[in-house]
């Protein structure tokens, strides 16, 4: 499964944030969230909190790896997509959030540019027919 939310500022921002983003998926299928900013802001993005208990952060794609957007040239300030690979290894719920935040700010001023919140239900084949094949942005 893959939820995607693009590179935005402003008030755009503010209404792609408001959501939270659902899903559903198997055990053993992998769930990748692609996060959008702007390269050169200092800004990246983070999970904030532990992985679920029941997903595991896929080995060989370390977290948070940000790359331009696809089709795109890198540039300075261009738009970049940060990428979390995981794999669910368990049924249940798996709540996540993601900030985008300047990470070495640490006066207790730290200001969070913005929020992205994942809810994904991960079942076992004996209890859904339904599989996640769907992109969401």
């Amino acid at each position: 499964m893959v939820i995607e939310v693009p590179a935005a500022s402003g008030a755009e921002s503010a209404e792609a944030d408001r959501s939270t983003r659902e899903g559903e998926m198997m055990v053993g299928e992998r769930l990748e969230v692609r996060l959008g900013a702007y390269a050169g802001t200092g800004f990246s993005w983070s999970l904030a909190g532990p992985v679920p208990a029941n997903m595991q952060m896929t080995t060989g794609d370390p977290a948070g790896k940000t790359e331009p957007v696809a089709g795109t040239k890198a540039r300075p300030g261009g738009a970049t997509m940060s990428t979390f690979g995981m794999t669910a290894v368990a049924q249940g719920d798996a709540k996540m959030r993601f900030v985008l935040m300047r990470p070495w700010e640490t006066d207790g001023k730290r200001e969070v540019a913005r929020t992205v919140d994942v809810e994904v239900v991960v079942k076992t084949a004996a209890n859904s027919d339904v599989r996640a094949t769907e992109t969401f942005k």
